[in-house]
């Protein structure tokens, strides 16, 4: 890549863009990023976060202080029907378990600080992109302020479309096949450890535990709570997170119920925050309490944030295009399922390889080929971790 390149724009602001976007920034290049949602959607939605090794040194070599961000998790124990442990799975690599928002705070602080060396950089959210160009000399970006109205056009040398699974960017340079559904939905929940009673809090604290149950698995596992401005709450220090994989066919009448809000409106991936209707939550609910362990019942009943997405994923094949001018990072070059939590780790994988490309030390036909090697890895964990935990056939393999 020629290294005179200075200008960069980054489609979406969430860990994978602001990841390539301080790698960017540090080489040299004036960074902005273009996040679409609003700042009042930027948050965690019950999502735990997995980081393995290289989100920890991606850490370590990019952001100040980046101690005390999870909890280190090295197995995970499996349980009965009875809250007895029947088995301990090791991972693959040792994991921090921690929280989105946690990992986006301390990412967006490091792109945004006043490091007297580097050009500053810019954060824009609110911001859809709306094409993307090839020019001879670059590439042409245009964009529409969502508050406003406005619109207007940057220019770069290099744009990096992070801007998730459902990537418009990768739908404007290239037509893959849209993300697959896996079979199954996942509800997830968070509660603060002051609401836990005691004898949960007792049971759980410190480890990650799964059941399986007749129709999927449950799971559970705490992290550190988020900072309230900037600051830990003594009284606050971690919250509980709990997932359940719900066996569902697409085309069945309660994957319809499910992914439909109350509103009345069918949602392919995800529904907002707020809007699950309350009747299909309490059958989910009822499914697991019959089955699960008696600590569930209780966290299922007092989670103060509650969401349902359909789980989807696809492989790629391809991560550069326009000569070099745009490439595809995160989960718009690749997206797999959650189960092996390694998403944000092929992430920082992806960042810390193209600062090599942007060095001279590697070519970025070689990254390419290195980030889609890794990332066919990462998702043939994943189906097969799923494959350990939920019911047999109860997935599909590619």
């Amino acid at each position: 890549m020629d290294g005179t390149k200075k200008e960069a724009v980054i489609v979406g602001g969430s860990l994978s863009g602001l990841m390539n976007a301080i790698v960017l920034r540090r080489e040299g290049y004036k960074v902005q990023v273009l996040e679409r949602s609003h700042p009042s959607k930027l948050i965690s939605e019950a999502a735990g976060l997995g980081v393995g090794p290289n989100v920890h040194t991606f850490m370590e070599t990019y952001v100040k202080r980046p101690d005390d961000y999870g909890i280190v998790l090295t197995d995970i124990e499996i349980w009965d029907e009875n809250a007895q442990l029947s088995a301990k799975v090791p991972l693959p690599y040792t994991m921090r378990m921690t929280n989105w928002r946690t990992m986006y705070d301390m990412l967006k602080n490091a792109l945004l600080d006043d490091d007297p060396d580097l050009a500053a950089a810019v954060y824009k959210t609110h911001v859809e992109v709306t094409d993307v160009r090839e020019e001879n000399a670059g590439v042409s970006v245009s964009y529409r302020d969502l508050g406003t109205g406005s619109e207007g056009v940057l220019r770069a040398d290099l744009v990096i479309a992070a801007d998730g699974a459902n990537s418009s960017i990768r739908r404007k340079v290239w037509q893959p096949e849209s993300p697959a559904y896996a079979g199954y939905s996942l509800w997830r929940g968070r509660i603060s450890d002051q609401l836990v009673s005691e004898e949960t809090k007792e049971a759980l604290q410190g480890k990650t535990v799964i059941q399986k149950l007749r129709n999927g698995y449950m799971l559970s596992y705490f992290v550190p709570a988020e900072l309230t401005e900037g600051k830990q709450d003594p009284r606050h220090r971690f919250d509980l997170f709990w997932a359940f994989y719900d066996i569902l066919a697409e085309d069945s009448p309660r994957f319809q119920q499910t992914m439909t809000d109350t509103d009345g409106k069918l949602h392919r991936n995800a529904i907002p925050s707020g809007k699950i209707q309350p009747q299909v939550w309490q059958e989910a609910s009822s499914r697991v309490k019959e089955q699960a362990c008696w600590f569930y019942a209780e966290l299922m009943d007092k989670s103060h944030q509650l969401y349902v997405s359909a789980i989807r994923d696809f492989p790629n094949t391809k991560a550069v295009f326009c000569d070099g001018k745009v490439i595809l990072a995160g989960d718009a070059m690749s997206q797999c399922r959650p189960h092996a939590g390694g998403a944000t780790n092929e992430h920082a994988f992806q960042a810390m390889e193209l600062a090599k490309v942007l060095r001279g030390e590697s070519t970025l036909e070689e990254w390419e080929k290195l980030c889609l090697d890794s990332a066919a890895k990462a998702r043939a964990l994943a189906i097969a971790t799923g494959k350990r935990f939920l019911p047999e056939g109860a997935i599909a393999d590619s």
